[in-house]
């Protein structure tokens, strides 16, 4: 089984499931955002083709350096402080 479906996060088997029993598709997940205090969050909405937003607060800052490990294009990292800023970057990005 590849592992981006497997049932944990990154996997996305949960998310595949659910949207089974919902009646989406994956092509859905294109415009779900993920938001999360970990790498691992952002990998989730990554490997389900959505976008993830890592939350960054000071506290999980290994986290971030994680997040760099696991993905070099620079575009695709969203990294904010809290989750109002999270949310702002989700608006801006819909108006466009």
């Amino acid at each position: 089984m590849d592992p981006k479906y497997g049932p944990r996060k990154p996997g996305i088997g949960m998310l595949v499931k659910g949207a089974k029993e919902l009646g989406l598709s994956l092509d859905d997940f294109g415009s779900i955002y993920f938001i999360g205090n970990s790498a691992v969050d952002v990998q989730t909405g990554l490997n389900a083709d959505g976008k993830g937003i890592l939350v960054c607060n000071g506290k999980n800052r290994e986290e971030k350096e994680k997040l760099d490990g696991i993905l070099a294009d620079e575009s695709k990292k969203i990294v904010v402080p809290n989750f109002y800023e999270a949310a702002q970057r989700i608006i801006d990005d819909l108006k466009k």
